[in-house]
């Protein structure tokens, strides 16, 4: 509940801020996609911290079978870091003015973001001859997800 209180209040400043400040920050076009991607990965990060200190204080359940996982919030903004930093070590990237207002509407949709996908995860599995699989999207059940190969 809080998380949706601090982002509508972000939002709104930023929405404030577009139409009130002139401040704004003009910087490589990759400086706000790494940065976008750091906001996603310290979301995510400080969401897993209060996940296990809140576990931690609480009865352990029953041991699950252990699968190779990886969190979408935290391959996208790796991924957007990686970029990022490239684009910007290449320097492909024109100079981008951003407002202080575009800046907090951005990181509140980008945590918005992050709240909204943080229980999708990309399970890894080796499967021989993947080469008749059609990749796509397929929400599973906790039940199936038990049943992968492992």
């Amino acid at each position: 509940m809080i998380l949706y209180i601090t982002c509508s209040i972000t939002f709104f400043i930023g929405i404030y801020l577009s139409f009130q400040s002139s401040l704004s920050f003009e910087q490589p076009g990759s400086v706000f996609i790494w940065g976008s991607g750091l906001v996603l990965l310290l979301y995510g990060f400080v969401r897993d911290i209060f996940l296990l200190v809140k576990k931690h204080k609480e009865e352990a359940p029953p041991t699950q079978k252990k699968m190779a996982l990886i969190c979408f919030e935290s391959t996208l903004g790796g991924l957007a870091v990686i970029l990022g930093l490239t684009l910007q070590a290449l320097d492909w990237t024109k100079l981008t003015s951003l407002s202080l207002g575009s800046i907090c509407i951005l990181v509140s949709l980008i945590v918005a973001g992050g709240h909204y996908t943080r229980d999708w995860v990309l399970v890894l599995v080796k499967v021989k001859n993947h080469h008749n699989l059609l990749p796509g999207w397929h929400i599973q059940t906790w039940d199936e997800k038990t049943q992968l190969p492992s």
